[in-house]
């Protein structure tokens, strides 16, 4: 548990389809479990997948700028792509100490390859967008990097991909929920990124 005079701020990012209310559940526990932490959950538009990583990136950034505090991140599919993006390429980096990834296509995935949107074109399995995120990938190797993935995931395809790149240097812990959305209610999720976010 983070000691209420620990206080920091965690932002959390949305993934394709959702708004922030896909955060209800773990607001409600880290409210519980964690009152040293400032909560906030941030809306991306569009969120279709109309807009690409990079667009929402800038709301993020312009989001965590408003805050001016120092941020934790914690992104729900898409979600932490547009959070590595910000953390990579707009400076983030210099404002952020942790970032926690659940379900997220770290090396893309096949389902993307099922749309032409924008976003999901960036989300493609072994796409160039992709690639290009992770050939820098070292720099979040500053940060404390939590991959929190389950082996039965269907949205991320094949589900290594949600492992962080290796030059990360982060942690990758598997929790075996039956379906994507499941990592945002399982409990044994939930507690691990609790832990991530108190350590």
């Amino acid at each position: 548990m983070i000691a209420p005079d620990d206080c920091r701020d965690v932002v959390l990012v949305h993934g394709l389809w959702r708004n922030a209310s896909q955060f209800d559940v773990l607001r409600a526990v880290l409210r519980r479990r964690c009152p040293g932490l400032q909560v906030h959950a941030v809306n991306l538009l569009p969120s279709d997948g109309k807009a690409g990583l990079d667009v929402l990136a800038y709301q993020l950034a312009e989001y965590v700028h408003r805050l001016a505090r120092p941020v934790d991140l914690v992104g729900f599919s898409m979600g932490g792509l547009v959070g590595r993006y910000y953390l990579q390429r707009l400076g983030g980096l210099e404002n952020a100490g942790r970032l926690v990834t659940l379900g997220t296509p770290h090396h893309g995935t096949y389902v993307a390859g099922f749309s032409r949107a924008p976003a999901a074109r960036q989300m493609r399995y072994g796409g160039e967008w992709i690639w290009g995120l992770n050939a820098d990938a070292s720099r979040l190797a500053r940060l404390r990097c939590t991959s929190v993935l389950s082996p039965f995931d269907l949205m991320v395809i094949p589900t290594t991909s949600a492992r962080l790149p290796a030059a990360a240097r982060g942690c990758n812990v598997e929790v075996p929920t039956q379906m994507h959305r499941g990592l945002l209610t399982d409990a044994r999720s939930l507690r691990e990124v609790v832990r991530a976010l108190s350590t």
